[in-house]
């Protein structure tokens, strides 16, 4: 019995093995997308909520790195969605995952 429940357990994992790559380029994909819109929907705090606390965030339109989420949010995303009030970002092409 315990051999058929560690090959039962062996043919799960291999199968998880096998399809993670997939399962991850989907999450990826998807936080992507959900990255675009919250710039589409010019909401800078959820667009900033994909980066970590302590991030530094280059912009060659801001000149010199910005550290820090907040700092990052009102410095770089709120400036931009203010100078470009209609602004869309459109993903071209499949991206690199």
């Amino acid at each position: 019995m315990h051999h058929r429940q560690f090959l039962t357990s062996a043919a799960i994992a291999a199968t998880l093995l096998a399809v993670a790559p997939a399962f991850a380029d989907d999450s990826a994909k998807s936080v992507i997308e959900a990255y675009l819109a919250a710039w589409n929907a010019h909401d800078s705090a959820k667009a900033a909520g994909y980066f970590a606390d302590d991030v530094t965030y280059y912009d060659a339109s801001v000149g010199t790195p910005v550290k820090g989420k907040e700092a990052a949010k009102t410095g770089v995303i709120d400036n931009f969605l203010k100078a470009v009030p209609d602004a869309v970002w459109t993903m071209k092409g499949a991206p690199v995952i």
